[in-house]
């Protein structure tokens, strides 16, 4: 609309800039001398309208108000009439009256209204157009400001409902009736799948229903309904009493049946309503790892008793400290985010959780599995600790990996552990540790420094083909059994100071890159058949099986009373003491 203004404001300057073409040369002087005058007043008019017209709008929304609806309508009567009047009195003042009796044209009156009428329509039908797109415009923002305002007031309206339905769910419970808290879960789940951003807290209100204590009696042994002294102490009684009191024995035994049958059938209906306490909190659970800077739904159930579980292949973050698991635990290819806090939880049947990830620290210390533990392929992101955990069953880690490091110092394995071809990318620490059956790590990878000093190994103890790529430690270690480490690779220096071997030891084609110390140990029988010593190597008196084994004579070697070295061809090989009756004897 200003554009068309602007351009009708030129169009008007050109027309009255130009000298009439039909007038004489007196006549031009003339009106020229007169038209000077009308021209630079209406060249200042016309440029103060124009000013205000594109200047005013710009100063109002620089000031952040609209043109008030009110001043429209006036300002476009007075522009139209204004640029009406303005080209009537240049028409008029610019144009010569036609001669008397001239029929050429119209006189100068009618000339300068009609110009005057056509500029004044041209300019209302412009400003027409301006004030219905400005109609438009107010109409548009207005309703808009409606929607968001409905929007917001439904918005209001649906959190009243939704903190109404959540309210009510909470009371209901505490209901004494078991389906009516069923009932009441099942509401707050549904809530949860309306309300996304309730999700968090609905599961914090289920699991501090599954904290309260509950112990059924499936779980633990139940003193009996009657002492069994009280039927011993009946029989010592006179004849003439004894009937009455074994009446009234009677009668309490069938009080005390009934009372625990009621408190029995009680626990049955509480157990069932907290099974789908737990059903619910794992549906709520995503099964895809939460966006970036959204923290992990977190389900505590710290010092929980709990039933069957399953977290499989779900996203969460474990705070089960104290908890207790007594049915079957599946968590196999569950995803733990932020810390897992499992400290002295108990596992009381089987626990899988083959293929879990924990991508941020876990911690198991003084853990109990009380029934065998599957941790195969599990994946330990950060640092592992399981400082005095207890695998009461068989413990398997097979292929697991331990990404920072590992902790199981004090732990206990009562049964066979099998850490078979697990990889320890950072330090290993098992200090103290107990392994009371089989311990089997054939083909383990220990890239940090390894340390399992003062460990106990009650059974046979296999390291077969095992990689200590850093310092290795079994310093005051105890193996009981018979010990394997046929084809390990020490790459850096291995201590055993003090270590005891009390069975069978095997280093047969083992590899020692670095310093060996293997008589600052006790040994009942030693074989380094085909072992490689690189580095400095003391080997101890009970030194029994060393064919094909190899030194380097360029450092210290500390051979036991009677073994020689042998060199041919530039390779140093152990050779064992001569028989009594071998008669040819070489000096080292």
């Amino acid at each position: 609309m200003r554009i068309a203004l602007s351009v009708a404001v030129a169009v008007v300057l050109l027309l009255l800039w130009q000298a009439p073409a039909e007038a004489g040369r007196a006549a031009k002087q003339a009106a020229a001398a007169v038209g000077r005058e009308w021209r630079w007043g209406l060249t200042v008019a016309l440029g103060a309208a124009l000013a205000a017209v594109w200047l005013g709008p710009l100063a109002l929304r620089a000031a952040r108000r609209p043109v008030p609806s009110r001043w429209r309508v006036p300002i476009a009567i007075t522009s139209v009439l204004g640029l009406g009047f303005l080209t009537f009195l240049w028409v008029f003042h610019s144009s010569s009256e036609p001669a008397s009796g001239s029929r050429v044209g119209p006189s100068r009156s009618s000339l300068a209204v009609q110009s005057g009428a056509l500029v004044a329509g041209l300019a209302g039908g412009a400003i027409t157009v301006w004030l219905n797109d400005q109609r438009r415009r107010h109409d548009d923002e207005d309703l808009a400001h409606r929607r968001e305002q409905s929007t917001a007031e439904l918005a209001q309206d649906r959190e009243r409902a939704e903190e109404d339905r959540f309210a009510k769910a909470v009371e209901l419970l505490g209901h004494s009736n078991a389906s009516v808290r069923v009932g009441a879960m099942h509401a707050l789940a549904g809530l949860a799948r309306s309300a996304e951003h309730r999700t968090q807290t609905i599961v914090d209100v289920l699991c501090a229903y599954l904290r309260q204590p509950f112990l059924h009696y499936s779980w633990d042994s139940q003193p009996p309904a009657v002492d069994p002294a009280e039927s011993d102490y009946i029989a010592s009684l006179p004849p003439e009493v004894r009937a009455s009191a074994s009446r009234e024995l009677a009668q309490k035994r069938v009080a005390a049946e009934r009372e625990e049958a009621k408190e029995r059938a009680e626990q049955d209906r509480e157990r069932e309503v907290r099974r789908t306490a737990l059903r619910l909190v794992t549906a709520m659970l995503p099964r895809q790892a939460p966006a970036e800077g959204q923290p992990p739904i977190a389900v505590d159930l710290t010092s929980a008793h709990l039933d069957d579980v399953s977290f499989r292949d779900l996203h969460l973050q474990a705070r089960w400290a104290g908890a207790h698991f007594h049915g079957v635990a599946s968590l196999v290819g569950a995803h733990f985010h932020a810390n897992a806090d499992l400290d002295r939880a108990h596992f009381h049947v089987d626990a899988s959780l083959d293929g879990a990830h924990f991508h941020a620290n876990a911690y198991l210390d003084r853990a109990h599995f009380h029934a065998d533990a599957y941790l195969d392929r599990a994946h330990f992101h950060v640092d592992a600790s399981l400082d005095g955990a207890h695998f009461h069953g068989v413990a398997s880690l097979v292929r697991a990996r331990f990404h920072g490091d590992a902790r199981l110092d004090r732990a206990h394995f009562h049964a066979n552990a099998y850490l078979d071809r697990a990889h320890f990318h950072g330090d290993a620490s098992r200090d103290g540790a107990h392994f009371h059956g089989v311990a089997s790590l054939d083909g383990a990878h220990f890239h940090g420094d390894a340390s399992l000093d003062g460990a106990h190994f009650h059974a046979n103890a296999y390291l077969d083909r095992a990689h200590f790529h850093g310092g290795a430690s079994l310093d005051e270690a105890h193996f009981h059994g018979d010990a394997w480490l046929d084809g390990a690779q020490f790459h850096r220096v291995a201590s055993v100071d003090g270590a005891q071997f009390h069975g069978d030891a095997s280093l047969d084609g083992a590899h020692f890159h670095g310093a060996a110390s293997l008589a600052a140990a006790s040994w009942a029988h030693l074989s380094v058949a085909g072992a490689d010593f690189c580095g400095v190597v003391s080997f101890p008196p009970s030194l029994k099986e060393a064919k094909g084994a190899t030194v380097n004579a360029r450092v210290a070697v500390a051979l036991p009373d009677g073994w020689r070295l042998r060199t041919p061809g530039g390779t140093s090989e152990l050779v064992a003491p001569a028989a009594p009756d071998d008669d040819d004897n070489h000096d080292r």
